[in-house]
């Protein structure tokens, strides 16, 4: 299971309710908030909102010390009698790789109670380009923006394949949502 957090996270972001989480506590919430994403209108929230949350319980996880294999194994331990599956192929596990990613890509630090890498190395090594086109985007070009067709031309060249445009366009929010979260700079509505 994940690393338990060790206090109440700083700053006017947000504030836990109770000093410490247990990893499948945290490993619900992201599962619980990649579904609201998933169907936003069935839980009467906007996609906004949805994308939000999951970033949110997604950065919680990153700062408790969670790493893709613990987490998919909280989640994976939570469905009784399936077999055991890698950390990509569980639902969610690569949304919550690109967050993490780019808190780890992100000028601004954030910290992290856990000493285990919170992204496999193939996994890094397959998005990590993706990442970084938005985070310098965000960051040194102060665009809210990258071309679709660039990220998926990105796609093509480290993973062999592109996702069609309209999974670009939603991980390409997962990101920005993240650098919003952490480091904002544009104003909110």
């Amino acid at each position: 299971a994940c690393v338990r957090c060790a206090g109440a996270t700083k700053g006017k972001r947000r504030r836990m309710t109770r000093a410490a989480s247990s990893g499948n506590e945290v490993a619900r919430s992201v599962h619980r908030k990649f579904a609201l994403l998933q169907n936003p209108a069935v839980h009467n929230i906007t996609y906004s909102g949805a994308i939000e949350e999951f970033v949110s319980s997604a950065v919680m996880a990153f700062e408790c010390g969670c790493t893709q294999t613990t987490l998919a194994e909280a989640l994976d331990g939570m469905r009784s009698g399936s077999p055991q599956v890698e950390a990509e192929d569980v639902e969610g596990m690569v949304e919550v790789g690109i967050v993490w990613l780019a808190l780890m890509m992100s000028p601004k630090p954030v910290t992290r109670w856990g000493s285990g890498e919170a992204v496999s190395k193939q996994f890094a090594a397959n998005w990590m380009g993706f990442v970084k086109m938005i985070v310098d985007a965000y960051f040194y070009k102060r665009m809210a923006w990258v071309q679709l067709d660039r990220l998926q031309l990105e796609q093509m060249v480290t993973i062999g394949s592109a996702d069609p445009a309209h999974i670009v366009a939603e991980r390409a929010r997962l990101v920005f949502t993240t650098l919003q979260l952490v480091a904002p700079q544009f104003p909110k509505d």
